[in-house]
């Protein structure tokens, strides 16, 4: 990627785009970790059992299932 493509990433509002804070805040969360990511890719020091640890950890928050039914209180919004 590019870095003009890489700053914009970092430096997108996503809370102009969602109407929920909270959802902005996830997804935001998201990118920054997958930045973290690619930053590890291009180092040269980073160890395969770091790089797996990141990445599993980014993995199962992208798919981290919501939680109870949308119409009550108690819902938990998450990625799916």
């Amino acid at each position: 990627m590019g870095p003009d493509k890489l700053k914009i990433l970092k430096e997108f509002n996503l809370i102009a785009i969602f109407q929920s804070i909270e959802r902005a805040i996830q997804i935001q969360e998201l990118w920054n970790q997958f930045n973290e990511l690619y930053i590890l890719m291009q180092n040269m020091q980073t160890t395969g059992e770091t790089f797996r640890y990141k990445a599993q950890t980014w993995l199962n928050a992208f798919l981290a299932p919501s939680k109870g039914h949308p119409n009550r209180s108690n819902f938990v919004r998450r990625m799916y």
